[in-house]
Order: structure tokens, then sequence, then C-alpha cells
């Protein structure tokens, strides 16, 4: 069963209980609608304990809606024929449908793992969560067989790690580092902005300054041919895909990397 996220719950509140979103202020409860609302409650249900409000009073009216909800379906399941036919069907007043979406509309589809021990090195909160979800996510897609996430996966976060070490060192032993590896491993000078790098030259120019390992540069060069493989045309002219090798190639290069910056960045 594939994990439920707040977003997935937003779209399907979109697309299908727009009778219940304002500029409405009620709707009747029709089994079309009870129908409806029974699956939204369903999901919510479904939806992990780590990803639902943190802010108590949001979650507090996340589960009174929810209740609310069930609430009303059970009130017009029990509505019999007669009353049904004289007054029609129960109809609501209370904008639990509305608000339930602006809450799930503030909420992350992932949680970054605060407690996670890894990338101590790196300081900044929003760069390190940022990195530890993609981590995360390429291991579990890893575990999971999904070869060509993991592979993609894999290659970003040897590009980020790799230019956020970069970016600690001065430009001018950058511009040095790439005036050594001129007509060699570079033919040509990278772009001044860092951001406008491709793997390959954060790889070289890392392992010129000694950011990174021999070995290291190796494997993570080949994470950048594994992750060139998401371009269709590309991977058809080298009768390439993504598999279980690509995948542990550039997952062997992403630990590598985490090794080195750990201990040069102590």
């Amino acid at each position: 069963m594939p994990t439920v996220v707040p977003s997935q719950i937003v779209d399907y509140i979109d697309h299908n209980l727009g009778f219940c979103l304002p500029p409405r202020s009620s709707f009747q409860l029709s089994p079309h609608a009870c129908g409806t609302l029974t699956a939204l409650v369903s999901l919510i249900d479904q939806l992990p304990s780590s990803l639902l409000p943190a802010d108590p009073r949001s979650y507090a009216t996340v589960v009174q809606n929810a209740a609310t909800i069930r609430f009303m379906i059970r009130r017009a399941e029990s509505q019999d024929s007669t009353s049904e036919a004289l007054t029609g069907w129960l109809t609501c007043n209370v904008p639990v449908v509305e608000t339930m979406r602006k809450i799930l509309a503030t909420c992350l589809d992932e949680v970054p793992p605060h407690h996670s021990s890894e990338l101590p090195f790196i300081k900044d909160p929003p760069i390190r969560d940022g990195i530890l979800m993609d981590l995360e996510a390429s291991r579990s897609a890893l575990a999971n067989a999904a070869w060509k996430a993991a592979t993609v996966l894999a290659g970003s976060i040897v590009e980020a790690l790799l230019l956020w070490a970069l970016k600690q060192q001065a430009d001018d032993a950058i511009a040095k580092a790439c005036g050594a590896l001129m007509g060699g491993k570079l033919q040509e000078r990278p772009p001044a902005d860092l951001l406008e790098w491709v793997l390959h030259q954060y790889v070289t120019v890392a392992a010129q300054m000694k950011l990174i390992e021999q070995d290291t540069a190796k494997q993570a060069d080949l994470a950048k041919d594994f992750r060139n493989l998401i371009h269709p045309g590309r991977a058809i002219r080298r009768q390439k895909a993504c598999d279980r090798g690509t995948a542990l190639g550039a997952s062997a290069a992403v630990e590598l990397v985490l090794r080195d910056l750990t201990v040069r960045f102590p």
C-alpha cells in the first residue's frame, strides 16, 4: 500500500469535494457526498503520524473534524426513507472539510529525520534537513528496488554535498584548483557561479582540493555517468538503463563522499 501524504489528501479534496468548499456554505449529505467523505476520513486515518500537523491545536482540529465527518455520515445513514422524503437529505453547515484542507495544505510530505546523527558538519538546518530527506528517500528507493529513483537521488546528493563543501572554500583557492586542472581533467574553466557547475566539475575540483579521496572521486564520476541515464536519448545511445548496479554504484559514491567530508569538516 502506498504511503498517504498531506498533498495527496489536499488534491483529493480539490478534485472530489468541491461541493464542501467556498463559496458554498453548506452541502447535503447525499449518498455520493457520504461516499467521498468516507474516503476522505479513510485517507486521514492512513496518514503517518509523523506527517500530521505538529502544532497541537491544528492536530486536534484535524482529529475533531474527522470525528465530526464520521458522525455526520452515521446520521445520514440512519435517516429513514420517510424523513428523507419529507425533509430531503441532511445538510451540513460546518466548514469541516475547508478547515481540514487549510491545515493539511501547510503540512510537509516529508519530515526531515532530525534524530539522525549524519551530516554533523553541515550546520545550516535547512541545507542539512534537505540533504537528509534526499538521503533517506534514496536509501528507501534502493531497499524497494526502485533503481532509477535510487540512482538519480544518489547523484543529486553527491552534487549537493560537494557544492556545500566547495562553498566552504575561498574563491581564490577554487580558482587556483581550476587553473591547475585546465587542459587536463577540465577542458574548459567552470562557470564563476558554483550553482552552475555540473557533477563532473564538482568531483574533479573537490578531488584537486583534497576535499575527497581519489577513490571517492572515481566512484563519484561513475555516479555522474549513472545520473545521465535519466535522459532517454542518452540512455538509448548508450544502450544502458538504471538498474541495481547503477543504484548501488551511485549509492556507494554517496557513502564515500559522506565519509570524506565527515573527516575533513570535524
